[in-house]
């Protein structure tokens, strides 16, 4: 990384059932404690709306002081030619849902940044909510 001039570096792991990349991510942390800022590990198997299990998990990976932002949010994914094939054709997770302004309203009390995945593939779909959503974080 110094080499190449970078100062630090923004990660987060996938979770996935038969591959361990948050330890390999935690022990990237570790090594290099501050050139690296960790973000909560990002799920693919959202749908509809977020887990009641997601949202607690990820707010309990908030409390843990190496997490210091929201991984990513994967709202709307289109299927890809080598993985899952939907029968809608994406990953689709609504920005309105009940858990996302759960986990929203706790992310403006800690403060932490959120990055979101929005693949734009049904724009009168998607822009009102996702405008609402944008429209929270404003002054």
């Amino acid at each position: 990384m110094a080499r190449a001039g970078v100062e630090r570096m923004a990660l987060f792991a996938r979770q996935h059932h038969k591959r361990n990349g948050e330890g390999s991510v935690l022990a990237l942390k570790s090594r290099f404690p501050q050139r690296i800022y960790m973000g909560t590990p990002k799920p693919f198997s959202e749908r509809g709306d977020l887990s009641d299990g997601f949202l607690d998990q990820t707010n309990t990976y908030l409390r843990d002081q190496r997490y210091q932002f929201i991984g990513e949010l994967l709202f709307a994914h289109a299927d890809k030619a080598h993985g899952e094939q939907t029968l809608e054709g994406e990953r689709y997770v609504a920005p309105g849902g009940k858990n996302v302004q759960r986990l929203i309203s706790a992310v403006e009390q800690r403060h932490v940044p959120v990055m979101l995945h929005w693949e734009v593939y049904d724009w009168d779909r998607d822009w009102s909510a996702f405008h609402a959503l944008y429209a929270r974080s404003l002054p």
